[in-house]
């Protein structure tokens, strides 16, 4: 587990929430399905518009805050541990059930918008994770379903395989499902407490595009170049192919970091091709700027990812998230091409 001494203030974690529990605000609860979480009401608006700060190109979205705090999975080096100034426990997330609220506010987002956006729940926690149980989809699906002329889509990143509920309802093609998926000895190196193997995501993935006809798309986001990363993610491209998944559209990131996140190489001490010693300053002079694996690694990362993608699902469309602006434009990626998850 992800402990609290391997996160800046982790006494003064410990304390408030302690504090919000006491008050009543916090109310901890074990799911039945073993995960365990706080109920909360929230207070501040649920609906924002992400806008992405340093040296990276992130086409703007919605984000619908339905949740707070990094998920059970508690994968090293999630910027989620580091959020809400450190005032969340990193294994059970904040789950708010005013979710009458969030629907109330989401109507009157869509409607007074000037143009479609993409809404996104998987920002800020993996929302279908205890989507059973907290109930997001029944509360805001149909909050889309009613403006389905307006253009906008529903968005849920998950790393979980918790589809079957799903399957049945009349979505419109208004909600996307997008996978964040990894080959599995990848996914080994970072997830610290998978619900579920990176097969068993790929089978609901194609359960759910095959018999409950949902728009789907991949992120492969930290790509990681482990030893022999190029046959390691060939086959794992080829698998998706093998269970009849095959995705509208992938969006590719390497491995990142913020440069300020010190504790990076104490919770994630692993063994890489490219050392986290090596990782570079993509661009100094920003306050937000990211320690990333080497610019030329990069290129030859995507250029090998894209190539087999266009022989495996020729159909699909492709995009790399949260990259620089000196790597896409020498990847010939223009700020037109914005074929990213988040986007339409």
């Amino acid at each position: 587990m992800i402990s609290y001494s391997l996160i800046k203030g982790g006494k003064m974690n410990r304390d408030y929430i302690e504090r919000q529990i006491k008050s009543g605000k916090w109310i901890p609860q074990t799911l039945p399905n073993g995960l365990k979480i706080y109920w909360a009401e929230r207070s501040s608006n649920f609906i924002e518009k992400f806008e992405s700060k340093g040296d990276n190109f992130c086409p703007h979205f919605k984000v619908i805050g339905v949740a707070s705090g990094s998920c059970a999975i508690q994968c090293k080096g999630c910027y989620l541990l580091g959020t809400y100034r450190v005032l969340r426990d990193p294994g059970k997330p904040v789950l708010y059930k005013n979710l009458d609220w969030c629907a109330e506010e989401l109507e009157k987002d869509i409607i007074n918008s000037n143009e479609p956006s993409v809404y996104s729940d998987g920002e800020r926690c993996d929302s279908l994770l205890y989507d059973e149980h907290h109930g997001v989809t029944r509360a805001l699906l149909p909050v889309f379903v009613r403006n389905k002329n307006l253009g906008n889509k529903f968005l849920r990143l998950t790393k979980s395989s918790c589809v079957k509920h799903l399957l049945g309802l009349d979505h419109k093609n208004v909600m996307i499902l997008s996978y964040s998926l990894n080959p599995q000895k990848v996914a080994d190196v970072f997830e610290s407490y998978p619900q579920a193997t990176i097969e068993e995501r790929i089978k609901a993935a194609s359960l759910a595009q095959n018999e409950g006809d949902y728009p789907s798309r991949v992120r492969i986001d930290p790509i990681i170049p482990i030893n022999n990363w190029k046959n390691t993610y060939l086959e794992f491209l080829e698998s998706m192919a093998e269970f009849r998944f095959r995705p509208s559209r992938f969006t590719l990131g390497c491995y990142r970091v913020l440069r300020r996140s010190k504790h990076i190489k104490k919770i994630l001490n692993v063994e890489f091709t490219v050392p986290l010693d090596k990782l570079e300053d993509a661009d100094s002079s920003k306050e937000q700027a990211r320690l990333r694996i080497p610019h030329d690694l990069r290129v030859e990362i995507y250029s090998f990812l894209i190539e087999q993608i266009k022989k495996i699902f020729p159909e699909s469309s492709y995009g790399l998230c949260k990259e620089t602006e000196k790597l896409r434009k020498r990847m010939g990626f223009s700020d037109r091409d914005t074929f990213c998850n988040c986007t339409l």
